[in-house]
């Protein structure tokens, strides 16, 4: 497998660990001051492996799971057959944030919320329970989410979308 460490915007982003797993194997790279990487996996008849990019951690950049997932949800497969390379590249972006605070009717905070928020594509990107009425969710890749605040005592389900 071979590819570069790009930013989302085609720049190079260099010395980005690159992790290649399958369901029997890890192997770490890191790419060079060009973004390029090399990493050589075993694989059966036909096999799927994940790529997972981290950053350097004072590189402005969040990490990502082939193909922009976020790091710790499950990624896009990549098929590799024996003798074949595959070239997989990243797409990284700068961290972002979404943070607020869930009110009442009589707009005091609640004491405790819980928040979920969904990508793009409708899957969990995280969650969080707050104290205070207060939500934070951080390290983000930029993008569109859905944020979901369970109703409970008498208040409705609450849905709101929006970029980071």
């Amino acid at each position: 497998m071979t590819g570069h460490t790009l930013d989302s915007a085609g720049h190079v982003v260099p010395d980005v660990t690159v992790r290649v797993s399958t369901d029997f194997q890890v192997k770490d790279v890191v790419s060079d001051a060009q973004g390029a990487y090399d990493v050589e996996v075993e694989v059966g008849a036909t096999t799927t492996v994940t790529v997972t990019f981290t950053p350097p951690y004072a590189s402005g950049y969040a990490g990502e799971v082939y193909a922009r997932k976020l790091i710790g949800q499950p990624g896009d497969r990549v098929a590799v057959a024996p003798g074949q390379t595959v070239t997989v590249d990243s797409a990284l972006t700068p961290p972002c944030s979404i943070r607020g605070t869930v009110v009442g009717s009589d707009n005091a905070p609640f004491y405790w919320v819980s928040a979920r928020l969904y990508d793009q594509a409708g899957a969990l990107a995280a969650e969080t329970l707050g104290q205070g009425g207060s939500y934070a969710f951080t390290g983000l890749r930029e993008g569109t989410y859905r944020l979901f605040v369970p109703g409970g005592g008498g208040y409705r389900d609450q849905y709101y979308s929006g970029a980071a």
